[in-house]
């Protein structure tokens, strides 16, 4: 049996989908594979009762004065909550009507980072990059700026990556978590977007959009740079829109999606450009994630299938076996849990790979071994119809 876990996207592909504009990535959000290789081998704490910190990000349904949020919105309230596992007690960290997004957890689960704008009752204002610690008695703003801004913390959880779009600050940029040591490692015009960081930490890879040539709407290359701001390479050189690079556990490759006539197919590449391959002829994937060296899945938005396919390109991409569990109850050939309950978002594991948390209709938040068995019911968040999950790391 193949176990993978599931998470909402976050990142770039996550603001569009949450704000509802630029590229249309198709009628759902769509899902990143969230990697872990301890989901497959199980855990220490198969035997006890679940422990840790879940992270959760909450869309509510109601303004503080109780009227209903309106449809139709860009900036919907939101706040982030911690639950503690083992005494399934509930804190919110952020308490206030902005929209906060596009959230991470620092290293060891000692705090969270993540966008924040003012919604839509509020003045309008620039967005800011903050960091709240884990017991939400200090918040901190690091970074304001017109326009999207989505924090990734680098593997080593001590810098910060973001991309600004302003006119005059547009670029790549590096913090330290703790805000100081602003680095802007890119100036152009073209800008960045979906920029992710090396395994190792060392190198970033991110996306350049340029203006369209006559008879293609979009199009735009893939660029890595180092860490420091130097080294800035670009990878491919086509007249199609190349996006969503990946890299492989090892940082040696790069899985992307490229636009090849109305198809939006799979590519590998290595690390410095090199050796192009072609994973599939025909469709419209989205969402590569590497399952190990070898090995990549995608989201297929012409059948709404999770596939798999080799990173070679000797063999044709295959549907996910029947057997494969994803980790909540979205189906992804078969689910664990019940049915019944229809779960609205796929779960994480926690970082012993033995527990997964997922919600339901009704915005429950679960957790229940790996195997679907043992269900714990954390909270019911009356607040919020749509959530956003995360486990603590270690």
């Amino acid at each position: 049996m193949i176990t993978i876990a599931l998470g909402m996207a976050e990142g770039e592909q996550y603001i569009r989908a949450l704000k509802g504009f630029r590229r249309n990535l198709g009628a759902q959000l769509v899902l990143l594979v969230v990697l872990g290789t301890a989901a497959c081998a199980g855990g220490s704490s198969a035997n006890r009762v679940p422990t840790g910190t879940i992270g959760v990000l909450g869309f509510h349904s109601k303004w503080q004065d109780g009227s209903d949020v309106e449809s139709g919105g860009l900036n919907y309230p939101t706040d982030i909550y911690v639950v503690d596992v083992a005494r399934r007690r509930v804190r919110n960290l952020t308490r206030d009507e902005r929209t906060e997004y596009c959230w991470s957890w620092l290293g060891g689960g000692r705090g969270i980072v993540f966008a924040s704008v003012p919604s839509d009752r509020m003045k309008s204002g620039p967005t800011s990059i903050d960091v709240v610690t884990a017991d939400g008695k200090q918040r901190q703003r690091l970074f304001s700026s017109k326009g999207d801004l989505c924090p990734t913390p680098s593997p080593e959880g001590h810098r910060i990556l973001f991309v600004t779009q302003g006119e005059r600050r547009r670029g790549l940029y590096v913090m330290r978590i703790d805000g100081t040591h602003k680095q802007r490692l890119t100036r152009s015009r073209e800008g960045a977007f979906g920029a992710t960081w090396s395994p190792d930490g060392q190198q970033i890879l991110f996306v350049r959009e340029f203006p369209p040539i006559p008879y293609v709407t979009t199009r735009s290359d893939i660029y890595v740079i180092n860490a420091d701001g130097t080294g800035l390479h670009r990878l491919t050189r086509t007249k199609r829109d190349e996006s969503e690079p990946a890299w492989s556990p090892d940082g040696q490759n790069i899985a992307f999606i490229r636009t090849v006539g109305p198809w939006s197919l799979l590519f590998t590449m290595r690390r410095d450009g090199t050796k192009v391959t072609q994973l599939m002829r025909k469709g419209y994937a989205s969402g590569p994630a590497w399952t190990s060296n070898s090995r990549i899945v995608f989201f297929s938005r012409l059948n709404e299938r999770w596939w798999t396919v080799g990173a070679d390109g000797t063999a044709a991409p295959q549907p996910l076996p029947p057997r494969t569990r994803g980790a909540g109850g979205r189906r992804v050939g078969g689910s664990p849990f019940d049915p019944r309950d229809w779960a609205i978002d796929v779960g994480v594991f926690s970082p012993d790979g033995a527990w997964v948390a997922y919600w339901t209709r009704g915005s429950r938040l679960w957790v229940a071994r790996k195997d679907g068995t043992h269900r714990h019911l954390m909270s019911h968040l009356d607040c919020c119809p749509r959530l956003s999950i995360a486990w603590a790391p270690e």
